[in-house]
Formats: C-alpha cells, structure tokens, sequence
C-alpha cells in the first residue's frame, strides 16, 4: 500500500510539474515566434495604404505577407521587425487570387551578412479543430515600438472555403481561429502550439459588428503557401489551377464528373462524364465542395494523381496535369503599373487610426525589373541562375552523357553524346544525330527556318520521332540550355516549383524554355542538382513528351507509349514513371483512407465526437435577414434543442448534418420566455442520431450541475456567419465562465424574455447563426448551456455573450405536463395566410407563434420597408392594434385579419416602458 502511494505522489508532483512549465514554454514558445513577425508600412507616409503584418520564412529575409496588404503600397515598402530595425523592401511575387504576396527584405544588417530570424512552415493538413493558435502582427498599427502584438486562441475549423471577393480573391482550405484577428493583422503569422507557421492570417469577419474582432477569422494554410512559395519567388502573377471539369454530388453521396473539356488533360488521362472521383492529391474526395476546395491551393501546371470509379465499376488512378484558373489577359489586369497598383485596400487600418512615427526615407529598389506579366523579373533571374548554375556543376554525369572537349580544352560548342546498347544521340549545334531500331539519320534543328518551300509540318517536325511527342526537340534544347542561357528565338525563365510524379514530397526547380512555338519544361532536384525530367509540349491538346533520368539510364514516354527505356535491371521503378496505374479492384476498402494515420488525443477525440452533434439549421429569411442558426442533438430520434427566431417561422425547416445529410424538421415546441425551441427531424423511424445528455439540473442526484466554477473552460460549437457549408464540421471557439448571472437586457416591454441564470464568457460567440449552438465543457464534452441570440447595450454598443444553461426540462415532461404549448393548439382562424403576409409586405418578422399566449415581438424589421419607414424596431411589443388590446401573437394576427384592408392601421407598441404609436398605409399592406 505504501509503495502505491509514493507511486501516485510521484505522479501528482510529475503533473504539477508540468502544468508548472507550461506557461513558461508557452511564454518561450511566442517569444521566439515574435522574432519572425514584421510589421509592415508604406514607402511614403503619403500612400494610401495603412499597413499590416507579415513573417520571416528564410534568414535572407524572404517574407510572406498578404496580397492584400501590399497591393497599395506598391514594389516597396517598410518593414520593421521585433527588434526595433527597419528594412526596406521589395515585392518578389504576387498571387491576387489566393491573397499571398512575397516580399524581399534588404539592409545593412543583411548586407553585412548577417541572418534574420525566420519561422517553419508546418503541415497545415495535420492541423485539427480544437488545436491551439495563436496570432501575432500589428493590429490598428498599435506597434509603435514595432513589437508585435499576441493574441490566442483555438483552432475553430479547417478545410473552410470563403467564396470571391471582388475579382479574383478566393480562400479554399483555409484555416478558422477564434484568435482576435482585427485590421492590420492581414498578413501575419498563425501559428501552432509549437512556434511553427500553420497559416497566414488574411480574412476576418467583421459583418455588423463594426471593424473588429468577432471571433472568426481565416488564414491561408501553410501548405498551400508552400506551394506557391516556388513560384512567388520566380516573380510572377501567379495563378491556381482548374482541372477544367465540372463535378457535382448525387443522391447517393457520391462526387461524379459532370462535365470535362475534351481539350483538358483530364480527358486525355482517361476521365470521362460520370465516373465517381474517390481521391484527389492524396486526399479523399467526399464532397463537390471538398474537392473545389483541395482543387484551389494549388497552382497551375501542377500533375497531380486522381483516383476515380468509372461507370463499369473499375477503379482505376492517373495523373492529371491542372490548368491556370485565370486567362493571361486576365493576370495582366495585376501587373505592376509605375510600381502601384492603383486598388483600394478595404482591410487595412484606417489610416485616422494609424500612430505618427517616423519612417527612415525610402531608397529606390535595387533589386527591380518590370517586364510584362510578373510583378519583379529581377528575382526570376535570380532563381534561373541558381538553378542552371547548379545543374552545370553536375556535368550531366547522372545521365551518363559523354561530352568531348574541344581542342583547347573547353566544351562550348562540343556535342553531346548518348551511348546505349539499343540507342545512340549525339547532340550538337546544328540537331540530332540518332541510332534508333527503325534506323539512323539526323534531325535538322534549323529545317523550317532553311526550307523556302513549305514541304513539312512543322507541328509533325518538332514533335519527332513520331509516337515520341517531341524528344528530338526536347534533347536538342536541353544541350543548348547546358551551354548557355542565351538561345537564338528561345525565351528562358524560372517557373517556379512542381512535384514529379504526383508526390508533394519533394517539390522539384522548373525551368522553362519557349523556343518556335514549343515549350519546353525542365526539372532539377533541388537536393543534386539534377535534371529529373523533360516535357516537351509542341501542342495543347497532344500529350507531351516526358524524358526521365535516372542514376542509370532514361525513359521516354509520350502518354501511356513508352517510346524507348534502358535496361534498368535491380532497380525498383521511380514514382515518377509511374504515369497510369489501373485496377479491377472494385471493392470500397480504400474509399474510407485516413490522410492521418495516427490515433487523436483524447481531447481532440472528445471534440470530434461533440462536433457531429451539432446541426445547421435554414429556414424563413427575408431581406438582409439571417434565414439560419445552430441546434443541438439532444435525443437519439432526432429532436433539436435551438434557439426560438424568426427563421423557424419558415413552412419548411431544413436541417444539415455534420455528414452533409439533410433532413426536413417540424417545430414541435418552443418556451418563448426562454427564447428556446424544439425540432424534430423528419427521418426513418428506425435512423438513430448521435446526441448530447441533457442535465436534469433539479435533481438532487444528478451528475450534471448547473452551477459550473467560473474559469470554466468551454467550447462553443455553432455554424456562425453560415461558415459551414454541406459536410464541413461547424466552428469551434474556446474561453472560460466569465461569470454566471440573471440576464438583464431589454427586448421589448421585458428587460427580456428569459430572467433566469445565463453564463457569461470571456470569448465572442453570440454572432449571427451562433444561436441555438452548444457550450460544451473542454475536458468531458458535456453540454452545459446553449447559446443564446444577439443581444446588444445601445447605450454603449457593447454585444452580450452569453448561454443559457441546458437542462432536461427543455425537452422533458415534468409533474405530467409538457414544458411547451404545441403549436397545432393554436385555432387556425388566428394565423390565416394574408395575415402571414400583411406582415411581410409591410416589412416585419414576428415571433414563432408557438402557443397562445406568445407575446407580440417584432423579431426584425427588414431595412427600407413601411415598418422601418414607419419607425418601427426590432424588439418592439405590440400591445394593441387600432386602439384595441392585444395580449398576444394569436390575438394581433387576429386583429390584423379583421381590419379594413382599404384603411390605414395603428399599432401601438412597448418600448423602453413607453407607448408608441405607428400608423401603416392601408396600400402599403397588398
């Protein structure tokens, strides 16, 4: 006994241990992660442009930001970093549409050599709800000092997908956080729990609450800029991908190709309308929406692999290569004009709000060139000289070319020689000399330019050998590129970075030759050196010629014809000859593959189970009125606890659940002075639904209490701003118990409704579709309250967030009675169908009449209708209607119904304890 004791205080000291060094890691952690964080500003204090936040990602002072931040500053800016020194800079690569910019920090202290302080990309797909964030930037510009502000939070959903804003600003599979993001902040880092970069914080959502923080902002994930990250550095306006194919989900789940462009590589790899797409980039395809959503962090050119179940149940993978998203004529529209590009910067501080410091003049770029189509060419022929400089210094010994020298010693202008046992290619100035099985000869590199008569393709020319796709051309630029970046009518450039093979391991240089009407792309290891691979496109709608290299020997391919291979015995196959692979395998095993094979922590799993009790509810909406809210599963047949709102006024009550699923729900209860009502899905008899444990908080012996220590740490599950859409899990937010008191707050002739306890937290929650979501305990997931609808001080503009503690009663009978009046007791000469529109034409939303003492709040009031022009408010109580009592809902619609239709009608209202009288245009009402 004893030795278990001193086991069990050993482990206590372990854990208190630990808890003790938790926020001193933490507070070491976000100290070195502030290193990384610049604040950026204007060149000229005379911009318009506010400024905002970006971060350090290699020592040489490569930064990422966003597009949006530096879009009115122009090619250069001011950057400040953390420890109080100012850098000029200089834009390298822009991408409009998925909002990142890449930015190039110059100075003395680079200059002199030394290292900046940078941060690590982290894998964004291994981020999971719950997961905790943290911001760090300039808000409102408050770093005077240019250190960085801190602000943390959670992880609230991944793979979200925020639609365009304006032209071309589109976020897919972006990160959510209920970290206080605000203007300014654009740009900054989000980091993981360990200092690591997991996105670049770009969107928040403002809405009405004015520009601040309302718990929900977005950041572009950290793999997605690592995707990019190679071609921002060539300089360019980049652009993302399409696979030029339409997809859509059927009634069966399943994600099927509608329509595909037979010019599109996608038909060329064998996809064809109505086959199921099950995998996309190594990720599983379960929605329409997931796979637009996958589809967007990529940019264009990638070939990526695609798994898909064709009509007669086979399935089969292949490569597709993506095409640009974007029209060239379209991405000039972006290109740098007089170093500005002259758009407004809606997100970025106001520039009232920003602080009067100093900032050093600005030196004139060192390191720009303008050239047509990219936003800095200087730095695309940085990247092609490190390349091609590198790939030289390996002498083409991997491909075991021969390269005689001349007589002085020196290669220029030598030829190039491939010998093997079943081919031969001697390169030179002038073409090819091949020794292929069907015979010898020589391809005239020069032949259409020489031949004054038109006696050959030059399509069918340079795509030679026939059934090759181009590998002459391909091998004869290959040799001039080794020996010079200079080529008689050829244009060279970096392109950026691409995966081989469709593995988003290793991302591979790319260098581009545009020679005669062909293009050709190259690509090095970035590890050796190395050429990897050469396609060769002598048209958009053939396949290219694909030349692989390997330690001992070559492929050439075009399409699925293996044109010519060595003898590559005891040698496994790269993953990069690995261009279609089929299978008659037609079971489901595969359909349901994790992309994260490891188990979830026990919190995380608490959080995932939690999550699939939530629903998204739709219903009535008019005008700028929100039609949607949350609920909680509350019983096993399908019943919903939520939030009473105009939106269940609808005849038809939609319900989405954490699967995509959707069901229709009858309003089966409500409690009006609590503001609380009950659906019912509309399902199977024998459909079970996962659902939360209700607290019966009146009894003695229950293991739910209600009075929850303040601290508290809770989750709030809800769908706020209709953010989740289809099968996304809805959003997620972290905070504490900020206090349990009575709701005091005015909605109509009440201080409101509901007088009984709430819980008041420390974190915003109360937004728009918020209501009727579940406040959850962080270690157990039990359901504590519900959160409850907006509510706001006019005196001080300040927004209440609050739950209302759940209970067994909500739904549960009690002394024999039901808890709620059923709706179908209500006559229905009371809620005749002109009445239902009366109201709608003079612009009002009413309560749900859920029973027949519902008292008469006007719950909205749409913008520029008669009632608001009338002077009308939400909130407002009608008391009597043409000078005549009305105790409730039933009896006002009543009223409504009996009025002359031809005369004006009076109603007189509550508000702040004082009657008002409105009168309403009888020609208004039809």
């Amino acid at each position: 006994m004893r030795i278990v004791f001193c086991f069990l205080l050993l482990l206590l000291s372990a854990v208190c241990s630990v808890r003790a060094e938790e926020p001193e890691r933490r507070i070491a952690v976000i100290s070195k992660a502030m290193q990384s964080v610049i604040a950026i500003y204007p060149a000229s204090d005379n911009a318009e442009a506010g400024g905002g936040s970006g971060v350090i990602l290699s020592p040489d002072g490569y930064a990422v930001t966003n597009f949006h931040v530096v879009q009115p500053c122009g090619i250069t800016m001011k950057c400040a970093t953390a420890d109080g020194n100012f850098h000029d800079a200089v834009v390298v690569g822009i991408d409009p549409v998925g909002d990142i910019a890449l930015i190039k920090l110059n100075g003395s202290k680079l200059s002199s050599g030394s290292n900046l302080p940078f941060a690590e990309l982290a894998d964004s797909d291994s981020v999971q709800a719950g997961d905790e964030a943290v911001v760090i930037g300039n808000p409102f510009l408050l770093a005077v000092n240019f250190k960085p502000c801190v602000s943390q939070g959670i992880i609230s959903g991944v793979h979200r997908y925020q639609p365009p804003s304006g032209t071309f600003l589109e976020y897919t599979d972006c990160l959510q956080t209920d970290a206080a993001v605000n203007p300014g902040n654009s740009g900054g880092p989000l980091f993981n729990g360990s200092g690591e970069v997991i996105g670049i914080v770009g969107r928040c959502s403002f809405e009405k609450r004015g520009r601040v923080n309302v718990g929900i902002g977005f950041a572009v994930s950290s793999n997605q800029v690592r995707y990019f990250l190679g071609t921002l550095k060539s300089g360019r306006i980049v652009d993302h991908s399409t696979m030029n194919a339409a997809v859509s989900t059927d009634s069966a789940g399943r994600v099927l190709f509608d329509d595909i462009l037979g010019t599109a590589d996608a038909y060329r790899s064998g996809l064809r309308y109505n086959d199921e797409i099950l995998r996309f980039a190594e990720r599983t395809i379960d929605s329409a929406n997931t796979f637009k959503n996958i589809l967007g962090i990529f940019p264009k050119n990638w070939r990526l692999p695609v798994t898909v179940r064709g009509s007669d149940g086979k399935r089969f993978e292949t490569l597709v290569r993506l095409a640009g998203l974007h029209s060239e004529a379209e991405l000039e529209e972006w290109n740098v004009e007089n170093g500005y590009w002259k758009l407004k910067d809606d997100s970025a501080p106001d520039r009232k709000d920003r602080k009067k410091m100093m900032l050093p003049p600005a030196a004139p770029p060192p390191n720009y060139e303008a050239r047509k189509g990219y936003a800095n060419f200087y730095f695309n022929r940085i990247e092609r000289e490190r390349v091609l400089k590198a790939w030289r210094k390996t002498t083409l010994e991997h491909s075991k070319w021969n390269q005689p020298a001349n007589t002085d010693g020196s290669h220029t202008g030598s030829s190039l020689q491939l010998l093997r046992s079943r081919f031969s290619f001697i390169l030179s100035d002038t073409g090819v000399e091949y020794n292929l099985p069907p015979g010898k000869g020589f391809w005239d590199a020069n032949l259409m330019l020489e031949t004054k008569e038109f006696v050959t393709d030059p399509l069918s020319h340079y795509a030679s050998p026939k059934g090759s796709g181009g590998l002459f051309t391909a091998l004869y630029l290959m040799r001039r590129l080794y020996l010079s970046e200079d080529i008689a009518d050829a244009e060279i450039v970096y392109a950026g970075t691409a995966p081989l093979g469709g593995s988003l391991d290793v991302l591979y240089d790319e260098i581009t030759v545009t020679w005669r009407g062909n293009e050709v792309r190259f690509y090095f290891d970035p590890a050796t050196g190395k050429m990897s691979l050469i396609e060769m496109f002598g048209s958009a709608i053939e396949h290219p010629c694909e030349i692989y290299f390997y330690s001992d020997g070559i492929e050439a391919r075009c399409g699925n014809n293996i044109f010519l291979k060595d003898n590559l015995q005891g040698r496994e196959k790269e993953k990069a000859t690995q261009a279609v692979s089929r299978s008659t395998d037609n079971d489901d095993d595969n359909d349901n593959h994790s992309d994260n094979s490891s188990a979830p922590p026990a919190a995380a799993a608490i959080l995932a189970l939690s999550l699939q009790k939530i629903v998204k509810i739709y219903g009535a909406s008019a005008g700028g009125l929100h039609g949607y809210q949350s609920g909680v599963l509350v019983s096993e047949d399908g019943r919903i606890l939520t939030a009473l709102t105009s939106a269940l006024q609808s005849g038809q009550i939609r319900i989405v659940l954490y699967n995509g699923r959707q069901y229709e729900a009858e309003l089966i209860g409500a409690d009006p002075m609590k503001e609380t009502a009950v659906l019912k899905l509309k399902g199977e008899a024998d459909e079970t639904f996962p659902y939360f444990l209700l607290p019966a908080i009146h009894s003695s012996n229950s293991s739910f209490p209600i009075n929850m220590p303040i601290g508290t740490p809770v989750y709030a599950l809800s769908n706020p701003f209709n953010i989740a859409g289809g099968n996304e899990a809805v959003s997620v937010q972290r905070g504490i118990i900020a206090a349990e008191t009575t709701l005091s707050a005015r909605r109509g002739v009440f201080e409101t409704p509901y007088r009984g306890s709430i819980y008041v937290l420390d974190f915003t929650v109360n937004n728009p579709g918020a209501c009727g979501g579940a406040v959850i305990t962080v270690e157990t997931g039990r359901l504590i309250g519900i959160i409850g609808k907006e509510l706001r001080n006019k005196e001080n503009n300040a927004w209440l967030n609050y739950a209302v503690p759940a209970e067994s009663k909500m739904i549960a009978a009690d002394s024999g009675k039901t808890a709620f009046s059923d709706k179908r007791r209500i006559p229905s000469e009371y809620i005749p169908e002109d009445t239902v529109k009366t109201f709608q034409n003079w612009g009002m939303l009413l309560i749900p009449s859920v029973g027949e003492r519902t008292p008469a709040f006007i719950d909205a009031v749409l913008p520029n209708s008669p009632a608001a022009k009338a002077g009308l408010q939400a909130d407002d109580l009608i008391v009597m209607i043409n000078g005549v009592l009305s105790p409730s809902l039933a009896v006002v619609e009543d009223l409504v119904y009996q009025t002359d239709k031809t005369k004006p009608v009076t109603l007189t209202v509550e508000r702040d304890y004082t009657l008002l009288e409105f009168t309403l245009d009888a020609q208004k009402r039809n």
